[in-house]
């Protein structure tokens, strides 16, 4: 995870605006997984969306973090597990 408190491992923490230029060093050959902080967060849907229409390859990893974390998976970041989930 690059930054914040906690996050799947390879992730990007934090809001990224969607567009052209804030995506430009992005793989369209890669797959990119989206996720939010939980089930009633609609800004993964959000970006999938708009980097669907940029052309990229994506999917939405739903439930969020907060189910990433109760299924038991491990997370990143400065906090790592013991990051709060909110939910």
């Amino acid at each position: 995870m690059v930054g914040g408190s906690g996050g799947v491992e390879a992730s990007l923490a934090g809001t990224l605006t969607v567009y052209a230029e804030t995506t430009a060093t992005f793989s369209k050959e890669q797959l990119i997984v989206v996720y939010c902080w939980g089930p009633a967060c609609n800004g993964g849907t959000k970006g999938a969306a708009r980097l669907s229409a940029l052309g990229f390859q994506v999917k939405e990893m739903l439930g969020g973090i907060e189910y990433w974390r109760k299924e038991g998976n491990d997370v990143e970041g400065t906090l790592g597990n013991s990051a709060n989930i909110i939910g």
